[in-house]
């Protein structure tokens, strides 16, 4: 029988592989949270019987470092252009400024086919005891890791706001899907669509989707480009920037 210092060595010694999404680029850490096992520690774990859960704290406390911004995560306001990754406000979407029945939804391409949308479609609704709310707003956001592009309008003046809202909020998330029959084949290319929002009682919520069929993804993608009139200057500047 092994000894745990043994075991821990082993464990050690194995090399960790960029497959884990921990380590993984901003773009690769949202597009995929699976990590494999190296064989070592599959050969260890069929010799010891170890739990799995005992594997997990091992492996991740000796070869995974998670990359925390230097600084609070960015998060876009207000228009201009910014030496900021859009990855920021999505990984932590939660911390973003964002009125209760509100949306924030996008689409990141494929690796190298283009820069991330992201829509910001804020209600200026408060959960403030019955005063007056804020004006409602729209962000139109286009970026990648290095440079991002903001450009803020009012409902106004960005006038399919109220109808790409409208479908939002009636939309249906089915939370089952393809597990009835689950994949066989990991989707290696493939856009990554991200659906955030603020129900009427100010619960987050958050969804993203690596893969294909999703019947939410052709809703995303009616909105982003139903909202393209609204964020294609921030493509522009984006371009120039």
């Amino acid at each position: 029988m092994m000894s745990t210092f043994t075991l821990i060595s082993l464990f050690l010694a194995v090399k960790c592989e960029a497959n884990y999404a921990f380590n993984a680029t901003p773009e690769l850490a949202l597009r995929s949270n699976r990590a494999i096992r190296p064989a070592r520690v599959n050969a260890a774990l069929e010799l010891m019987r170890i739990p799995l859960y005992a594997v997990a704290v091992v492996v991740l406390a000796s070869c995974v470092s998670v990359r925390l911004p230097a600084e609070d995560p960015w998060h876009p306001s207000s228009n201009g252009c910014f030496h900021k990754s859009i990855y920021e406000t999505l990984m932590w979407g939660e911390e973003a400024s964002l009125s209760s029945a509100s949306f924030r939804f996008g689409v990141s391409p494929d690796t190298g086919q283009g820069p991330t949308v992201l829509v910001v479609l804020d209600s200026g609704k408060l959960i403030n005891l019955g005063q007056e709310d804020d004006e409602p707003y729209v962000l139109g956001v286009v970026g990648t890791s290095e440079k991002t592009c903001v450009v803020r309008s009012s409902w106004t003046t960005c006038s399919v706001a109220g109808e790409v809202y409208e479908t939002l909020q009636h939309a249906s998330l089915p939370i089952g899907f393809g597990m009835s029959d689950p994949a066989e084949i990991l989707v290696f290319h493939a856009p990554v669509y991200y659906l955030e929002y603020k129900d009427g009682q100010g619960n987050h919520n958050s969804w993203q989707f690596y893969g294909s069929n999703h019947p939410m993804q052709s809703t995303i993608d009616y909105a982003v480009e139903s909202m393209k009139s609204c964020w294609v200057r921030a493509e522009a500047l984006y371009t120039e920037f």
